[in-house]
């Protein structure tokens, strides 16, 4: 799996954000992606304890697997920020 150029388009750029989201909606999202990675993470963790010698390529696609949800959240984290801040900047006659 080869790492993006664009830190914006996770993947192949199969994940997008929507254009019409809130900055709630986005915020609700990249929490639950972040529930999502910690839970794989302690699942991953707890594995690891139980099994001397993991299978190294499950777990390489596990840890690919939650490292792509957090980067998916920062990515709704970002976007949210950046419509915030549009918003504010439109409240006050710019834009």
């Amino acid at each position: 799996m080869s790492e993006p150029k664009d830190d914006s388009v996770l993947g192949e750029g199969s994940f997008a954000l929507d254009t019409e989201a809130s900055v709630d909606v986005l915020m609700n999202d990249a929490t639950s992606m972040q529930a999502y990675a910690e839970a794989m993470q302690a699942l991953l963790t707890e594995y690891m304890c139980e099994n001397e010698v993991p299978n190294r390529r499950y777990l390489t696609r596990a840890m690919a697997g939650v490292n792509l949800l957090h980067r998916m959240s920062l990515q709704c984290t970002k976007q949210a920020n950046a419509r915030r801040m549009w918003d504010a900047v439109r409240s006050m006659g710019g834009g």
